[in-house]
This record gives structure tokens, C-alpha cells and sequence, in this order.
């Protein structure tokens, strides 16, 4: 199976159980063959060759697909019940093999979605013990992925599968649904209450008002906005 389709799998598997898993009753259950297709899964992850993931042309996709259902993995491996807050280190743990190699959340987004670019709140960069694994990093650097990782938060976008055909449109409509989603202006008063993940990343945005211009369904008219930040739901 190729890389990218395995990807493709992991992703839409582990959607699907997340849903019987967290919303279905009874709550934190699923059925016997969704398990063994998640299993499958992750088996077909970790036999990856690591030419075939050196070779791809588009890693985008590729690493989105992973982390959104990694992070679905990972709270359930973990017996999270209400919100990933409950185990800490969750982004940090290394526990998903991909050709062979086990590596964190924190890798696949800061390090090899975000250019190795610092978690916010940390000193160093992700990779910066691992710099073996920077061949693998998707390039150039796309500030949309924010619109397309799903942290296992209410208040992240929404999952959605990624395809490398279709890549630059899939983020473009990622980018119009979450800014028309998480971005609520107040005209008369000139503020903006944004979603935190462009506070967070605002290094990774640049102008967030142009962000909010060219994607907000009406645009946004003058200069001289005041952003507010909306508070971030962190539950399931």
C-alpha cells in the first residue's frame, strides 16, 4: 500500500472510531472490527519503507492524515474521557511508528509540519535531538495546516481526510470554513474575536487581519482592528 493511502486509512479509521468510541453508547467501546481494522492500520504505518516516505513529492497531506488520527489513538490508548487535559505530556509521548520509526504529536506538527519551528510554549525546537528525522519535513512551510489539525479539541477544525491531488484546494476550503467558524466581528465596535490558534501561531500567520480579510464570507473593510481572543474548548 502506498504511503499516502495508508495514511489516508489511519485517518478515516480511526474517525470512525472515535465516533462509537466517545459518542455512541455504550461510551467507550467499539466494535470488534473496527478495532482490528485500527490495528491494521497502524501495522501498515509502521511498515512504511523509509525510501517510499523519503520519496514523497507532497508530505502535506501525508502528515496531516497521521496527526489527526494519531491524536484519536492516543486518547483512547490513553483512557481519555472528557478532554486530552486529562494526561499530561499528551503531545509529548512518543507512541506512533511510522517506517519504522516511533516518534510524538509534537514531532509530526511542530517538527515536521511546521518546519521544526518551537511549540509555543517550549525553549527548543521538536527535532532538535532528533535531527535525523528533518528529511522527512513537509516543505515549503503552509500556515493553513492550523486549519486542518485536529488536537482532539471541540475548538480545533474539524477532521477532514487529505488527498495530495486535491491538497491546496482541501486547505483552502479548511481555511474559509474555520475563519467563517471561529471568527466572529463586531463591526460597530472594530473588534475581531478569533479563535486562540491564531494568537498561539501568530508568529506562523503574519497578518492575522489579512488572514481574516481574505478569507472571512464579506471580507473586512478598513484597518485598525482590535482582536479579542475566544476562550478554547478543550473537550472532546
Amino acid at each position: 500500500m502506498q504511503a499516502h493511502e495508508a495514511a489516508r486509512q489511519y485517518a478515516l479509521v480511526l474517525k470512525e472510531l472515535k465516533a462509537e468510541w466517545y459518542y455512541e453508547e455504550p461510551h467507550f467501546s467499539a466494535r470488534n472490527e473496527l478495532l482490528a481494522q485500527a490495528d491494521a492500520a497502524r501495522h501498515t504505518l509502521a511498515a512504511i519503507a523509509t525510501d517510499a516516505l523519503g520519496d514523497l513529492e507532497q508530505r502535506l497531506p501525508f502528515w496531516i492524515n497521521l496527526y489527526n488520527g494519531a491524536v484519536i489513538d492516543q486518547a483512547i490508548e490513553m483512557g481519555v474521557e472528557k478532554s486530552i487535559k486529562e494526561v499530561r505530556g499528551f503531545f509529548r509521548r512518543r507512541f506512533l511508528e511510522v517506517a519504522g520509526t516511533t516518534m510524538s504529536l509534537d514531532e509530526i506538527e511542530h517538527g515536521l509540519l511546521r518546519d521544526n519551528r518551537r511549540h509555543p510554549a517550549r525553549l527548543l525546537p521538536p527535532l532538535f535531538f532528533r535531527p535525523q528525522l528533518k528529511k522527512w519535513i513537509a516543505q515549503p512551510f503552509d500556515a493553513r495546516i492550523h486549519f486542518a489539525l485536529n488536537c482532539g479539541a471541540r475548538s480545533c477544525p474539524p477532521i477532514a481526510v487529505y488527498t495530495p491531488e486535491q491538497i491546496d484546494a482541501q486547505l483552502e476550503l479548511a481555511a474559509l470554513t474555520f475563519i467563517n467558524s471561529e471568527v466572529v466581528v463586531d463591526e460597530e465596535k472594530r473588534i475581531i474575536h478569533a479563535n486562540r490558534i491564531f494568537l498561539w501561531y501568530r508568529g506562523d500567520f503574519g497578518d492575522i487581519e489579512g488572514w481574516v480579510r481574505r478569507y472571512r464570507d464579506g471580507g473586512l473593510e478598513g484597518s485598525g482592528w482590535k482582536f479579542q481572543w475566544r476562550e478554547y474548548d478543550w473537550s472532546l
